[in-house]
């Protein structure tokens, strides 16, 4: 006999990412990211962020802890700010990543890939 259709048994929920800015200087100035449930778009407080370079180098991870509102703040800087930019000689622009630690007690996962984020060098085109 074959089941149709498929079943929830309390799966893990997955989270993602939300930003206003996909592109952002590395002026110093404050970014927010927003972590929220997948499905429902709602906010998820109390998840841990580390913010990694990818094609942009930085001079180390910055880990912070979303508050009520599933929100962190972050500056983007040229070799400082919360995120420090290693820029390559001729490079103008490039991508950080962002990893998501659920709140241990939550049914929350992040095992999909979240969105990046591009920052442009200061005084670039």
């Amino acid at each position: 006999m074959q089941i149709l259709g498929t079943f929830d048994f309390g799966a893990d929920q997955e989270v993602d990412i939300e930003f206003n800015n996909a592109v952002v200087q590395d002026d110093g100035s404050s970014k927010t990211i927003t972590v929220v449930d997948d499905k429902t778009g709602d906010p998820i407080p109390e998840a841990d962020v580390i913010v990694r370079g990818d094609t942009l180098s930085i001079a180390e991870p910055y880990t912070a802890t979303t508050n009520s509102d599933g929100k962190i703040s972050f500056t983007v800087g040229d070799g400082s700010g919360d995120v420090a930019a290693g820029w390559r000689t001729t490079q103008e622009t490039g991508k950080i990543r962002f990893e998501v630690v659920p709140p241990a007690d939550s049914p929350y996962t992040d095992d999909q890939a979240n969105d990046k984020m591009t920052v442009i060098r200061s005084g670039s085109p």
